[in-house]
């Protein structure tokens, strides 16, 4: 549980992997967590399965993470593409 609260109020880009209809949201996971294994990252905005999304952490349990979208205005977008950002 420790180890998951460091990660409330940071961002990472993850893929979502399935939409969990027990829970009513989707199931996404970070480059580093294997599915079925490591925790996961629950959306519950309106995703699509396969895609990448940035997140921003925003609560915890003992394995899993609840995040929300990063949302990017078009400049900051293109300055991150220029190594500007």
């Amino acid at each position: 549980f420790e180890i998951n609260q460091e990660f409330i109020g940071k961002t990472q880009e993850v893929l979502v992997d399935r939409f969990d209809d027990e829970l009513g949201t989707y199931i996404a996971r970070t480059a580093w967590d294997c599915p079925e294994i490591d925790n996961c990252v629950a959306i519950q905005e309106n995703v699509r399965v396969g895609q990448f999304y940035r997140v921003e952490f925003t609560e915890c349990s003992d394995y899993d993470l609840t995040g929300v979208l990063v949302h990017f205005e078009q400049s900051q977008i293109t300055k991150s593409h220029d190594g500007v950002n």
